[in-house]
């Protein structure tokens, strides 16, 4: 097949001259300088070689490892879609798997091309994975592969980044995806063609397509020597992501020397999507042209999907992408960021980027004063010497009053600091015994776990958040049941009565200062149902999700750090409208819920699978919002893993009026597992607005 171009001119048409134009820019392209010396690492100058060596291999290689992709036209597709040869891919959005698609087209669900686990939620799943995934859809090393979406590249240049990975060499691209096709007045149909399942083999044949944080690090190393012969960094989020305005991760920014070209602008609405017809002439005046080597990342590698497929498209002689994305990059503390004309150096110690009305600023850890470590190691001995062993001289009574006290006087978010440090260590004489002492001290099952050897994991924080095996926790058969989102324990449930929430013993807390005193988002729960479910040290400490959801908006609030155990809701009014939380608020078919994850002392931090660490520095309410018509809407089904805690706490789950009906029986002080039945839902429910 030939490639057709964007308008006619603007891409080569023919696969020989795209070979002809990868060879010149290979042969002109300048080598990266060996970075001789470094302020932080001996050893990144042996990377530093490796890497350039690499790199310049790779790149004299490119013209026949990395054969041009075809750009294809609807009606090009059609008169070919029923070749045996030709198989046609259409990757989906998670709930898009209902809509027509393309005649003789598999579906494929585009986060099934990600690893999906933090700290690099978008990061490279395994190969054995991939053979399953891609021997399921029917794929054939030898057969051409033509890859498309619905939303114009994202999801499609991430397909063929990773095609490009294993060495598939026959592969294109339907312009404009689903969109193109339909507008073109063919035909779709429902439900997509049923696959025939292969059996292959895969490796990686072109490592040079993918880097890692320590390359990138490295480039920018040599970059600081010589100019000239840096490394093009193509960011493709939105502008407020690459400004630092809008926070995706444990810090905001970007890679120092990067571009933003936001990849909706790579893409031409009136004409379905398609790519636009002056894309390599938009490119050249924002300095991402041909000339040197391209990386394309973004905050999980989709977005940037579509600008790595766009470079090989045009022809570039060696591009590559950043599969960690946004999302290790920003959560890493010995990476480089700039935010609005501040860069944060590597090996700096610095802390994320904090918000003082939308100017972003770089705040640094200073070493704490030893009094404030006196202070806190004093208060801890005090009350694990005299309150909790001192039982002769101590009533009950008397303890919780002293706990409640000196939870007042000590310096939450420090401590909480401070722990969330150790529980970072990775040193084995440290975290292993600290790891071994909590499970003996509160009986923590392991044979669960799905890594049963404490050594196992890196430091104590891997531990505490731990994956269960599979099959560990059933879920309901039935789709509708509303299952508990946690292993822990029933602390409330009933109903919100107007805009009050029972919390213990007479004490009550608002509802609308718990959503962060949003009265519009409180109007849609008062009437409604809520449950407040405590996680124990002991428990399984991820949080899943109790329906099928679309995330609406998510909202971090600051505040105190009281416990939350039962001594303490007892005695402090407010205590969950009083401590800091993230709340998010999703659609669901039967009406809108929403999960609060509350902090509590020495929890160090909360962490969603949409947005990695949630840990703003400011002491105002933040919103994040998630629209439905949003490129990469965040849908979640039900049982699938949407949060973290570090070091446990309290999840309180907002259902609206009429909405469910409790299980008989649930009480509080009842135990409950993850993937428990809580409720039924309500005949004829009230539907999401």
């Amino acid at each position: 097949m030939r490639m057709a171009g964007f308008s006619g001119a603007s891409v080569a048409v023919e696969c020989s001259t795209a070979h002809r134009a990868a060879r010149r820019a290979c042969h002109n392209r300048p080598r990266l300088p060996v970075l001789r010396r470094h302020h932080r690492h001996r050893e990144l100058c042996a990377m530093n070689r490796t890497h350039c060596h690499h790199s310049v291999s790779s790149v004299k290689s490119d013209a026949r490892l990395l054969p041009p992709v075809t750009l294809m036209q609807p009606e090009q597709l059609a008169a070919c879609l029923t070749a045996p040869d030709v198989l046609v891919v259409d990757v989906c959005s998670p709930t898009a798997g209902a809509r027509p698609c393309i005649p003789a087209a598999v579906s494929l669900a585009g986060p099934q091309l990600q690893a999906g686990r933090p700290p690099t939620p978008g990061g490279l799943p395994a190969l054995a994975y991939l053979e399953q995934l891609l021997g399921h859809m029917g794929y054939r090393p030898d057969c051409t592969l033509v890859v498309c979406d619905d939303e114009g590249g994202g999801w499609a240049g991430r397909l063929l980044w990773t095609l490009d990975l294993i060495g598939h060499r026959k592969l294109a691209y339907l312009d404009g995806g689903v969109r193109a096709w339909r507008d073109a007045g063919l035909p779709l149909q429902h439900p997509p063609r049923a696959p025939q399942p292969t059996r292959t083999r895969l490796r990686i044949e072109n490592p040079q397509v993918r880097m890692t944080a320590e390359q990138i690090m490295v480039a920018l190393a040599a970059q600081q020597q010589d100019p000239t012969r840096a490394l093009a960094l193509w960011d493709a989020r939105s502008p407020e992501e690459f400004a630092g305005l809008r926070r995706s991760a444990r810090r905001a920014g970007h890679i120092p020397g990067a571009v933003n070209f936001e990849w909706t602008r790579a893409m031409d609405p009136q004409r379905s999507c398609r790519l636009r017809q002056d894309l390599a002439e938009q490119l050249e005046a924002v300095g991402l042209g041909p000339d040197r080597p391209l990386l394309t990342y973004c905050q999980a590698h989709h977005r940037s999907g579509l600008a790595y497929m766009a470079a090989r498209l045009l022809g570039y002689a060696h591009v590559s992408a950043y599969d960690g994305g946004w999302s290790e990059w920003g959560n890493r503390m010995d990476t480089p960021v700039f935010t609005r004309g501040r860069r944060v150096g590597m090996g700096q110690r610095c802390g994320s980027a904090v918000y003082h009305g939308r100017q972003p600023v770089t705040a640094r850890w200073l070493p704490l004063p030893l009094a404030w470590h006196c202070f806190v190691v004093s208060g801890c001995v005090f009350y694990v010497f005299f309150v909790t062993r001192c039982s002769h001289f101590t009533g009950t009574r008397m303890k919780k009053q002293l706990f409640i006290a000196l939870q007042h006087l000590i310096p939450q978010h420090l401590l909480s600091r401070l722990t969330g440090q150790l529980a970072d260590c990775q040193v084995p004489a440290v975290k292993d015994r600290l790891i071994r002492a909590f499970i003996r001290h509160y009986g923590v099952n392991m044979e669960e776990a799905q890594e049963p050897d404490p050594a196992a994991y890196c430091n104590f924080n891997s531990f505490f958040t731990r994956q269960l095996q599979e099959g560990a926790r059933p879920w309901p058969p039935a789709a509708d049941v509303l299952a508990s989102p946690v292993d822990g324990a029933i602390s409330q449930i009933g109903t919100v009565d107007a805009d009050s929430i029972f919390q213990a013993k007479g004490h009550d807390y608002s509802l609308t200062a718990l959503l962060g005193g949003d009265e519009k988002l409180a109007q849609a729960f008062r009437g409604g149902h809520f449950a407040t479910l405590y996680l124990a040290p002991r428990d399984y400490h991820r949080i899943h999700m109790p329906q099928d959801g679309q995330l609406r908006q998510m909202i971090h609030v600051p505040g105190r750090l009281f416990s939350v155990n039962t001594a303490t809701t007892e005695r402090i009014p407010g205590l969950f409208a009083r401590n800091e939380r993230v709340v998010c608020l999703f659609d669901t078919a039967a009406g809108p819920m929403a999960l609060v994850l509350v902090g509590a002392m020495i929890v160090a931090s909360i962490e969603t699978v949409w947005h990695g660490l949630v840990t703003p520095r400011q002491q105002q309410c933040q919103t994040f919002g998630y629209a439905p018509q949003d490129p990469t809407p965040v849908q979640l089904a039900r049982g699938e893993e949407m949060g973290r805690f570090r070091l446990g706490s309290t999840v309180i789950m907002l259902l609206g009026p009429d909405q469910v009906r409790w299980e008989a029986g649930l009480a509080a002080g009842q135990a409950v597992r993850l993937g428990q039945s809580l409720g039924t839902p309500v005949p004829e429910a009230a539907t999401c607005e």
